[in-house]
């Protein structure tokens, strides 16, 4: 009589072949979450830069910011703007006025607890020592994050200087915050 042998896996491999399928899955995961945010800044800081483009372009054109009272204005009003406590609502002074020149974007990947692209005019607020009334402010994802535009500035009101940073404030639940100087008229 002869017997035949049953061949499978057992218990010890199909374990092995598990646990491995789980840290796959798992750098797999952790590899797309870090693509997906660099997109998004990406995106963020992309549409920052054109919106700050368009202000420059109004600046020189009309010797005087699209808005100049002291307030904010949502640029990215698509999407919305939050600074995390509260929403910060468009303009249509700036509307009609970056109108003249361009168009800016208005959305961006939406963040949380802070979204937005918009920009803050105070007229007591310098830079560098300088009078730098207007400032465009954005949120990306992560921590420490570098804001990719030039005149980055530092968190302090109403005294700012140069960020050595590359961020305005690294971390804000979990966001990085961007404030970059808007050049006056005349700068």
């Amino acid at each position: 009589m002869s017997t035949k042998k049953l061949s499978g896996f057992t218990i010890v491999e199909l374990l092995i072949v598990i646990v491995v399928i789980g840290i796959l899955a798992t750098v797999a995961v952790v590899a797309y979450s870090g693509m997906r945010q660099r997109a998004n800044n990406a995106a963020i800081i992309s549409a920052a830069n054109n919106s700050l483009r368009m202000i420059n372009v109004y600046v020189a054109q009309n010797g005087t910011y699209p808005f100049a009272w002291t307030a904010d204005a949502c640029i990215t009003s698509t999407t919305g703007c939050d600074v995390g406590t509260a929403s910060v609502t468009s303009s249509s002074a700036f509307d009609t006025a970056i109108a003249t020149v361009g168009t800016v974007p208005r959305s961006i990947p939406k963040g949380s607890p802070a979204y937005g692209i918009y920009m803050s005019y105070h007229l007591n607020a310098t830079y560098n020592g300088v009078s730098a009334p207007a400032r465009l402010s954005y949120f990306l994802f992560g921590t420490n994050q570098q804001c990719g535009i030039t005149g980055v500035q530092t968190y302090t009101w109403p005294t700012y200087q140069s960020s050595s940073t590359g961020y305005t404030a690294g971390d804000l639940n979990g966001q990085t915050v961007c404030w970059i100087n808007i050049p006056g008229p005349g700068a």
